[in-house]
């Protein structure tokens, strides 16, 4: 259950405030909000840039990033709010767990971004605005709305113990963490993935399927979307930007059990699409 703390009458009527425009402006309107949630170095940069190139808004984002070249098409605004919400809770990215406390300023920071998101995409032709940031698996309670799309994306662990790893030695961090660190935390946020799914299933993509399956898979989940059919042939997913080779064994059991069981959401979630 996520707790709010209230901090200043003044913060709760500018809340309230905030809250009654963002109803008003939603309600006359077909806009939709879309969340893309998955861990770091598993294809949520990749999956939210195509979905730009199909005319969902995502407002001021990096286009451009010293470990992903086409920009990992986050906004800093979002990442420092639910970098804030995680150390409220004594989290961090690469120390998770979820948001149950939520100071009320950081509230009506979520709705004000809300707020300018909306604005944003009503003056786009699909009416879509989406927000994409890996910490958003733990920060969900927080921003979470029952008119809210969301689209999952995973990815092999190994692949992605492998990226955090490379990159970490790359900028020289001082976590130090260990491969196994790195596979012990593609467990944490694919868990608590798996987690939100239970509660409201949602579109899951493996960003391991090969590039025409897996830009089908977006296709559809688009169309559906935008209940509309619309063809795009994007060249957004670059193999040749995916660089890490690694054995497709997953040597720790409880590893193994939660990829089988998102490859096992992934197929159900692409058959549903498919009909």
């Amino acid at each position: 259950m996520l707790e709010t703390v209230d901090f200043k009458l003044k913060s709760q009527i500018k809340l309230l405030s905030i809250q009654l425009i963002y109803n008003l402006f939603k309600i006359p309107s077909n806009t939709t909000s879309l969340f893309i949630i998955g861990m770091h170095r598993s294809g949520t940069s990749c999956l939210t840039g195509i979905l730009e190139e199909y005319g969902i808004y995502l407002g001021k984002v990096s286009k451009n990033n010293p470990y992903n070249k086409k920009g990992n098409r986050e906004n800093r605004k979002v990442n420092k709010l639910n970098n804030a919400l995680l150390n409220n809770n004594n989290y961090s990215w690469y120390s998770p767990g979820e948001v149950k406390t939520l100071p009320l300023n950081l509230k009506l920071e979520i709705e004000r971004i809300k707020l300018k998101m909306l604005r944003g995409s009503r003056s786009n032709s699909q009416q879509v605005w989406a927000i994409k940031d890996p910490r958003m698996v733990f920060c969900w309670p927080a921003w979470s709305d029952k008119n809210t799309t969301l689209l999952g994306t995973f990815r092999h662990p190994n692949k992605v113990a492998k990226s955090l790893y490379s990159r970490a030695i790359d900028v020289n961090d001082n976590l130090n963490y260990t491969l196994e660190d790195w596979e012990e935390l593609w467990f944490k946020y694919n868990s608590k993935l798996i987690d939100i799914y239970q509660q409201k299933s949602f579109t899951l993509l493996n960003f391991d399927w090969e590039t025409e399956r897996y830009n089908q898979a977006v296709n559809k989940f688009i169309n559906r979307l935008f209940k509309k059919q619309m063809e795009l042939q994007s060249n957004f997913l670059d193999e040749n930007l995916i660089h890490q080779e690694v054995s497709k064994n997953i040597s720790n059991p409880k590893h193994k059990k939660l990829y089988d069981r998102l490859l096992e959401i992934s197929s159900i979630e692409e058959e549903k699409l498919n009909k």
